[in-house]
């Protein structure tokens, strides 16, 4: 048995007695996208996490494709620290613009009050692939589309980067433009993973609903 190449989101629910964060596998479960194969799903073990969500994930193993898969919480990712929204909070991917953008640049060492520069410019740079700021015309509009914004912002953040390369407060400020831009459905975070898959931030993943 192997782990899959695409990953799982679902919502965990506290265990009404001891409060412990536990996954209700859904009615129907696939373990991998538009599959036509009927899943056997089941609760294989858990894993620890140091950084990201606050509780142990689930692995689960398809016993009719013989692979095992980690289900993640809506609003992570595999390899996330931090989570994937648009929230102006210390929790989040995008918290880094935020403060870029308020001109508040993380220093080389870390305080009480912020992370690191170093940090800070990965996050940024991050959240810009998400958006597609840094590839082509073509992403960018499709991107564009499927979140809502005006690509004539998008096109304007892509050369106002071009201008002024490795500006953090630049770099913060085109990003923050976006976010503001952006409708904020309840479907946001699908959007977002959308995005993320088409850039190559991460892999194939399978949204668990319960009915």
């Amino acid at each position: 048995m192997s782990f899959s190449n695409t990953f799982i989101v679902c919502e965990y629910t506290p265990d009404l007695k001891t409060g412990v964060m536990k996954l209700v596998l859904p009615a129907t479960a696939a373990c991998k996208e538009k599959d036509e194969e009927h899943c056997d799903i089941k609760i294989n073990g858990w894993r620890k996490r140091k950084t990201g969500p606050a509780h142990p994930l689930a692995l689960v193993r398809c016993l009719v494709h013989k692979v095992l898969s980690i289900v993640y919480p809506p609003g992570f990712v595999p390899y996330a620290r931090k989570k994937i929204d648009l929230s102006d909070q210390p929790s989040s991917l995008s918290w880094a613009a935020y403060e870029a953008d308020r001109k508040n640049l993380w220093p080389k060492v870390s305080t009480k009050l912020s992370g690191v520069r170093w940090t800070q410019q990965v996050h940024i740079m991050r959240m810009l692939t998400m958006f597609g700021l840094n590839v082509n015309e073509g992403v960018r509009v499709k991107i564009g589309y499927i979140l809502g914004t005006p690509s004539t912002l998008s096109l304007s953040s892509h050369l106002t980067l071009c201008a002024e390369p490795c500006r953090r407060a630049t770099f913060g400020a085109a990003l923050v433009a976006i976010f503001n831009e952006i409708p904020k459905t309840s479907d946001l975070f699908t959007k977002l993973l959308e995005c993320g898959q088409i850039v190559g931030l991460w892999g194939r993943h399978v949204l668990w609903r319960h009915s």
